[in-house]
């Protein structure tokens, strides 16, 4: 990334923190496709990404509530990993970037219960760094909703935005890194955007099992930990 193009993503994710703090700005995931959206594009990848289908109503596009689910994975075996998956295929600096942010997010908050990759890079069809338009790094995490709260909160939010600020300068020819929020349940969120990380995500971080609706992603994991 040029020098430019550094100081825009800074710029960028310091107006993210701006506009929490203005309650007329719902800081919440665009990838909460509703509406009248009529095709969207997973992880922002206009040519690899897999295309979500197509909402024709005009009303929010809504999936089941996982919390019930969630519960019952509990009984399920300990998906906790206590250091951060090695992600393949991914440059040196930007998964050391990646780490950093990953790293000061799980020291900070106790209510980070995983990270997971998922677009282009988890389904190894990155771009790679000198094409004109380079592969993101697309990461969802799942946080324990706050007391009163049905979506991730405004201070769950600006702990991500500050975890890139503080450690940005020290990567300066990273990756672009897209990390997404949600809380266990997925509320809001399109099905077909849910369906598609089950489907190619890699789980990086957990602290104990992942909503059932993600059963797969943890399934993998088990699997790849076995073989090793």
């Amino acid at each position: 990334m040029n020098e430019a193009g550094h100081e825009q993503r800074a710029i960028d994710i310091e107006r993210s923190i701006h506009d929490l703090g203005d309650p007329a700005v719902k800081p919440y995931n665009c990838a909460m496709l509703i509406g009248r959206t009529r095709t969207a594009v997973l992880a922002g990848d206009t040519r690899t990404g897999y295309k979500l289908k197509q909402t024709n109503t005009d009303k929010p596009t809504r999936i089941k509530t996982y919390r019930a689910s969630h519960r019952q994975a509990q009984h399920r075996s300990s998906s906790s990993i206590q250091s951060i998956t090695p992600i393949p295929r991914l440059d040196e600096e930007t998964e050391k970037y990646l780490r950093h942010v990953l790293t000061l997010l799980i020291t900070r908050r106790e209510d980070l219960l995983a990270a997971v990759l998922y677009g282009s890079v988890a389904r190894q069809t990155v771009r790679a760094l000198d094409d004109p338009d380079p592969s993101d790094v697309d990461v969802l995490l799942i946080f324990e909703p706050e007391q009163r709260e049905q979506r991730v909160s405004n201070a769950q939010h600006t702990a991500i935005s500050w975890a890139k600020i503080e450690v940005i300068d020290r990567y300066p020819q990273a990756r672009e890194l897209q990390l997404m929020s949600t809380v266990p349940d997925f509320a809001g969120w399109d099905s077909s955007f849910v369906e598609n990380v089950a489907h190619d995500g890699i789980l990086l971080w957990a602290r104990g099992p992942l909503p059932e609706v993600l059963h797969p992603v943890e399934e993998r994991w088990h699997s790849t930990t076995t073989a090793g």
